[in-house]
C-alpha cells in the first residue's frame, strides 16, 4: 500500500473494500475506543473528541485542505442519506 502524503490528490476508491475495511476493522476498533472513553467522559465530550480525533488523523495523512473537502463530502453524503432514508 502506498502512503499519501498532505497535499497529494486522493486516488479513486474500491467502493466493496472500502465497506469491508470499515465494517469489520474501522468500526470495531472505533467501538471499543468510545466505550472506553464513555467511562472518562460524558457522550458529548466523547464525540466531539471521536471528531477531533477523526479530522486530526484526515490532516495528518493528506493534510487540512485536503481533509476539509473530505469531511466536506462526509457531511454531504450523510446529508443525502438522511433525506433518501426518511430521518
Amino acid at each position: 500500500m502506498e502512503d499519501l502524503k498532505p497535499g497529494d490528490p486522493i486516488p479513486s476508491e474500491d467502493k466493496e473494500r472500502v465497506n469491508m475495511v470499515a465494517q469489520h476493522i474501522i468500526a470495531p476498533a472505533l467501538h471499543r475506543a468510545i466505550e472506553h472513553a464513555r467511562t472518562k467522559a460524558p457522550i458529548n465530550e466523547v464525540l466531539s473528541a471521536t471528531a477531533n480525533a477523526y479530522a486530526g488523523i484526515l490532516s495528518d495523512i493528506v493534510g487540512r485542505p485536503a481533509a476539509a473537502k473530505l469531511m466536506a463530502a462526509h457531511a454531504d453524503h450523510l446529508e443525502k442519506l438522511t433525506h433518501s432514508s426518511g430521518n
